[in-house]
């Protein structure tokens, strides 16, 4: 049990660590970059913004920029979709 259990904390402690340091990376700067450029970003943002500023609720809003990042990501498959059965 005693084995288990620091077993579990130096798994922690490692992951912590690790994850640290790849916060300082380049990968993870470039993946931030971006991200925060992306289109899926800008709609949930926008939704979030103008229902939060409409109804004051935190979750609706929330549910609402869920709902238009995944139009823009569902909308940006079915553009990769048609135009591989254009590629011949």
């Amino acid at each position: 049990m005693r084995e288990d259990l620091l077993s579990v904390l130096e798994r922690r402690s490692y992951q912590r660590a690790y994850q640290k340091v790849y916060r300082q990376s380049l990968k993870w700067k470039t993946y931030q970059k971006a991200y925060h450029q992306s289109e899926e970003r800008k709609a949930y943002r926008k939704a979030y913004n103008q229902v939060l500023k409409d109804t004051g609720d935190k979750e609706q809003a929330k549910i609402s920029g869920k709902q238009a990042s995944n139009f823009v990501t569902e909308s940006k498959k079915q553009k990769i979709i048609s135009y591989r059965q254009i590629e011949p």
